[in-house]
């Protein structure tokens, strides 16, 4: 009777797929080895005698992978996973109407950080074949081609905030900001260009009067002539909060091709699970007179419940210039500030319209109160500057702004019997971080303290 069941589940599985059993059909599954549990979610491809990809896919919640109408007939599969040794079986026949089963056992293989040769460690290979570099590159490779790969099959729907903001030099305030939003089922919101492009040319190339900025996506990372041409080493995590725990691997470029500009990263991995969880990057060679450490950017990446990866947040931030007059009298190029384009994913649905939520965008609660009775000023707009959003208090003299990137504000207060004399509170700065809520209370300034703003034609100033 079980085997029946069995036989039935397995019949209604192959009809779902669509795939025919009169070509050939390949059955993988995907066993952990210490508990003969189906590992789901692991990356199984499907080889030929040459080793060269014919198809790809994730793994069910059975540890299946079903292959089927193909043209070769001797293959391999492989089977890799976050955490767990690459397996691949050996070559095997498969025949038109005949089902190959294929059972690979995949056992643990955490990343060890005990014993770590801190001076070996830091030196950069190009490629690294052995040690805890090798390792670590090697899980982080899974992760981006497990995302390249659900990206490319769009096996979601999303509802994406897409935003620009401008940020002065010290990256403290931001002083402008706008949103859109998005959905449907799509890829990422940028391409990067051709990875022999970019690494022949550089990651940032002038056009006309502007130079245009280009963020590596996961197949840049993967192609040949990147890897070839930048070498990796371990990342100590320091004193940054965010790292703690994690371990990185920096690649950085090996000389400089055609005199381009290149970029230099880290990749951030959890060594508990070996999961990716971002990489930032930094742009190196630029004119001495813009370069930054603040010039760059971030992506990162989730793991979904399925196995498939995807990217939630992406930003780049590239030099705002002006230009003036040197000691000597000569142009030139000077650092203004920043600009910075990102986006964030704020919902999925899979393919049966489950939705996934993503949100962690950052609230700001507060109240505005009268300078000496503190008591509420209700109808009183409340704005982010340099932004669009914009609300008003209620009858206690209450707002909430919500949809905010994680970043610096500066928020102020417009009281409309104030208006008509040009007398507006000088604004405070904020600083949200997604996923909590920062209170504030705002405070009308005395009359004296407006009075005094009037003749010195300037804006009082706020208190929390």
């Amino acid at each position: 009777m079980l085997r029946s069941n069995a036989s039935l589940v397995f019949l209604v599985w192959v009809s779902l797929t669509g795939t025919s059993l009169s070509g050939q059909t390949i059955w993988a599954r995907a066993l952990n080895g210490e508990t003969s549990q189906p590992v789901f979610g692991a990356l199984a491809y499907l080889l030929d005698a040459d080793g060269a990809t014919v198809r790809r896919m994730f793994t069910d919640e059975q540890g299946r992978a079903l292959f089927g109408t193909f043209e070769a007939t001797r293959h391999r599969v492989r089977v890799e996973m976050l955490g767990m040794a690459t397996e691949t079986t050996e070559l095997f026949d498969a025949h038109p109407g005949v089902i190959v089963r294929q059972e690979l056992r995949l056992h643990s293989r955490p990343i060890l950080l005990e014993g770590l040769d801190v001076a070996a460690s830091e030196r950069c290979r190009i490629r690294p074949q052995e040690g805890l570099a090798a390792q670590v590159w090697e899980e982080a490779r899974k992760a981006l081609v497990a995302a390249e790969f659900t990206d490319r099959e769009r096996a979601y729907r999303y509802e994406t905030m897409l935003y620009e903001r401008d940020i002065d030099r010290d990256t403290r305030v931001i002083t402008r900001e706008e949103q859109s939003r998005r959905r449907g089922r799509m890829r990422t919101a940028w391409r990067s260009r051709r990875p022999e492009e970019l690494v022949e040319n550089g990651f940032a190339q002038s056009s006309g009067n502007e130079t245009l900025y280009f963020a590596p996506d996961a197949g840049v990372l993967l192609s040949d002539i990147f890897l070839d041409s930048h070498c990796m080493r371990i990342e100590r995590a320091g004193d940054n909060e965010e790292t703690v725990g994690l371990i990185g691997l920096a690649f950085e470029p090996r000389g400089r091709r055609g005199g381009g500009i290149d970029i230099t990263g880290t990749l951030w991995l959890d060594p508990s699970t070996a999961e990716l969880r971002w990489f930032e990057y930094r742009y190196a060679h630029l004119d001495p007179d813009i370069s930054s450490d603040y010039i760059g950017g971030r992506v990162d990446f989730r793991r979904m419940p399925r196995g498939t990866w995807i990217v939630p947040e992406w930003w780049i931030r590239v030099p705002v210039i002006a230009w003036g007059r040197g000691l000597d009298g000569s142009m030139q190029q000077v650092l203004v500030g920043f600009r910075q384009s990102g986006g964030r994913v704020i919902n999925v649905e899979d393919d049966m319209g489950r939705s996934m939520s993503l949100g962690r965008s950052a609230t700001i609660v507060g109240v505005v109160r009268d300078s000496l009775a503190s008591s509420p000023l209700p109808g009183v707009r409340v704005e982010i500057m340099g932004g669009t959003q914009q609300v008003f208090t209620n009858a206690e003299g209450r707002f909430r702004i919500i949809g905010l990137m994680t970043g610096i504000y500066r928020v102020r207060f417009v009281d409309p019997r104030l208006e008509p004399w040009k007398l507006t509170p000088e604004p405070i700065t904020v600083e949200v971080h997604g996923g909590e809520v920062t209170q504030v209370i705002l405070r009308m300034p005395s009359m004296t303290e407006l009075l005094l703003a009037a003749r010195r034609a300037a804006v009082p100033t706020l208190r929390r």
